[in-house]
């Protein structure tokens, strides 16, 4: 089995990515790299390279749908979700994950504007991913444990396995204190905190987002295969000499 490579895009600036290679999907990703995403290019040779996008960018959300049929299911959920946005759904990327207990299906919803952007990001550093997953779901999970990840004055939180949410630290008080208490019995035992990113050089702040654990255990995420091969295509004849 190849190993992976992890990417994390930044918020805002492509020039400050991390990443590390992951041998054994049962164990920590090994040494953490940050810099330029074209720097990350010659660690993604041989590897199955998965990318943490910012959550900031993808709303997850679950719905129900009576029907088994995968292909019923993908032309379903847009429509059942689409009062939910104010952009028409044709520009919307909609990712379908796996069924909870009580039969709901995980979704995960992205503009095509965006996603377009973060792969032709990629392919100019030649970067070929075949996963994106939102970057909080790359924090630990454990039933009735939300994990919390602070840096550089924004938090990401993990309540669920396929939901969590980002704020910033000067909000997360009052945001954490009314979503526990709203949560009722079902809410957290415990909140297990990461803090890291008091200086830019500090390796743990760039590796706090790295996959601990296999793809199965993000219960979400969004393949990319498709969306790189028409995005592939503009970003090879725009780029090719």
């Amino acid at each position: 089995m190849p190993e992976t490579l992890i990417i994390r895009l930044n918020d805002s600036a492509v020039d400050k990515v991390c990443w590390a290679r992951q041998v054994d999907a049962t164990e920590q990703a090994a040494e953490t790299f940050s810099g330029p995403l074209a720097d990350a290019a010659p660690a993604a040779l041989g590897c199955r390279v998965v990318v943490l996008v910012p959550c900031t960018e993808i709303l997850t959300t679950s719905t129900s749908v009576p029907s088994r049929n995968l292909q019923k299911i993908a032309a379903a959920v847009p429509n059942l979700l689409e009062e939910q946005f104010a952009t028409n759904i044709d520009e919307l990327h909609f990712a379908m994950g796996r069924r909870n207990e009580d039969g709901q299906i995980a979704v995960a919803v992205v503009s095509r504007e965006k996603m377009d952007s973060w792969l032709k990001q990629l392919h100019r550093a030649g970067i070929w991913p075949e996963v994106m997953v939102p970057d909080y779901l790359a924090l630990p999970f454990r039933e009735k444990v939300w994990s919390l990840l602070i840096e550089e004055g924004a938090c990401r939180v993990r309540t669920a396995t396929w939901a969590g949410f980002a704020v910033d630290a000067d909000n997360l008080p009052l945001l954490l204190t009314g979503m526990v208490d709203e949560s009722g019995e079902s809410g957290p035992e415990q909140i297990s905190l990461i803090e890291c990113g008091r200086g830019e050089e500090d390796s743990a702040s760039q590796g706090a987002m790295i996959l601990p654990a296999s793809l199965a255990s993000l219960g979400l995420y969004i393949k990319v295969r498709s969306e790189e091969r028409r995005v592939g295509k503009e970003c090879r004849s725009r780029w090719s000499p």
